[in-house]
Order: structure tokens, then C-alpha cells, then sequence
């Protein structure tokens, strides 16, 4: 459902993501595990939609068939890609 391809991803004009490819089939859950500085948080946060997280040109992201990247957090929260707290408050 939801497909990276050759996802680039810089803040600040620091490079973090490095040509990522993923795809995500509805209905299973993925957990992201690595160590500190590996691009864990950064990887959730360009999905996310992120606004300083600079994309490279070459970047897909596909829901579906469906480009997102020029989604805002938003529309993409509609489409059910959010985010949460790991441990939310009641």
C-alpha cells in the first residue's frame, strides 16, 4: 500500500536518508529498530509529511498508486498515514 523508492532525505542541507526502498502492505504492522542516529525518526518523520525534511528529485513515495509527496500531514492523516505517541496518555 504504501511504496518508497529511492528515498533521499536531508534537514538542514545534511544528508540522513540515503536511496531507502520500502513497501508496506496493508494490514501488517512495521516497527523501525537501529541505533541512535540511523535515520529511524527522520524515515517516519519524511512520511509523514515534515515540512524541512528536503526530499531528494529522484524520491517517490506512492499510497497505492498514488503520489503523496505533495501531500500536506493533514491529507496524508486522511488517507490513515499518522503518527503516535509511543507510549500515548491516557
Amino acid at each position: 500500500m504504501l511504496s518508497l523508492k529511492n528515498l533521499s532525505a536531508s534537514i538542514e542541507g545534511k544528508s540522513i536518508l540515503k536511496n531507502i526502498s520500502l513497501a508496506f502492505e496493508a494490514g501488517k504492522v512495521y516497527i523501525l529498530i537501529g541505533p541512535n542516529g540511523s535515520g529511524k525518526s527522520t524515515l517516519a518523520s519524511a512520511i509523514l509529511g515534515r515540512p524541512d525534511i528536503e526530499l531528494a528529485e529522484d524520491s517517490e513515495m506512492l499510497w497505492g498508486d498514488t503520489s503523496i509527496l505533495d501531500l500536506s500531514p493533514d491529507k496524508r492523516a486522511k488517507l490513515g498515514i499518522f503518527g503516535t505517541l509511543q507510549s500515548p496518555p491516557s
